[in-house]
C-alpha cells in the first residue's frame, strides 16, 4: 500500500509534546489547516526550539491551539472524525484526519475509552500487540511498559504487528511469511 500524502485537510493533532508540535510544523509546511489540541493549559515538555517555533506558528494564525482541551468522543460525520470535546468552549468539530502524538507515559485513560481491557501491569496484548478490541494492536513505547523503549523495540513490535495483520485480518496473506525479519 503507498502512502497518502496529506494536503488541503483540516488535521487536528493530538498531544502537547515535541512529536505533537512537530507533526503540527511539517502538516502547516504541506498546505494544511492544523488544529493542536492539549488538555493542559501550559506547555511543560516542549523544546525550547519547538516551543518557540509552534507559539510564532500561533501568533501568525498559522495553527490554533486548543488549550485545555479533552477529547470526549470522536464520532463519523460523513466519513470524516467528528471531535466531540468535554469542555463547552470547544464546539464539536469535524476533520479530515486526527493525529495522535501522545507519549511520555501510557495513555490509559484514552486507551480505555478505546475499550482496550487493563490488569496491574497496563493494557492487556499478546505477542504481536493485539489487544481484546478487534483490529487495535499496540506497538512501540505503548508494549514495554514502565521500563521504556528503544527504537529497537518499536521496530520490532511494528514487525510482528504487521505480520499478524498481514497473516490473519487482511486478504493478502503473503506466500512467503519469512520475509518478515526482526532485528
Amino acid at each position: 500500500m503507498a502512502s497518502h500524502p496529506i494536503q488541503n485537510e483540516d488535521v487536528l493533532v493530538v498531544g502537547g509534546g515535541d512529536t505533537a508540535a512537530e507533526y503540527v510544523q511539517y502538516l502547516h509546511a504541506q498546505v494544511n489547516r492544523v488544529t493542536l489540541s492539549y488538555r493542559q493549559a501550559e506547555f511543560t515538555r516542549l523544546s525550547k526550539q519547538n516551543h518557540d517555533t509552534l507559539f510564532a506558528m500561533e501568533e501568525r494564525k498559522e495553527v490554533e491551539i486548543l488549550r485545555g482541551s479533552n477529547i470526549k468522543q470522536v464520532e463519523h460525520e460523513a466519513g470524516r472524525p467528528r471531535v466531540v470535546f468535554s469542555e463547552a468552549k470547544f464546539p464539536t468539530r469535524a476533520f479530515d484526519r486526527v493525529i495522535y502524538a501522545l507519549g511520555g507515559t501510557t495513555p490509559s485513560n484514552f486507551l480505555r475509552t478505546l475499550g482496550i481491557a487493563f490488569n496491574d501491569q497496563g493494557p492487556i496484548f499478546d505477542e504481536a500487540g493485539a489487544t481484546n478490541v478487534t483490529g487495535l494492536y499496540l506497538i512501540g513505547d505503548l508494549v514495554v511498559g514502565k521500563k521504556g523503549g528503544s527504537i529497537v523495540t518499536a521496530f520490532n513490535s511494528s514487525v510482528h504487528a504487521m505480520k499478524r495483520i498481514c497473516l490473519h485480518d487482511l486478504p493478502c496473506n503473503p506466500k512467503h511469511p519469512k520475509e518478515f525479519v526482526t532485528a
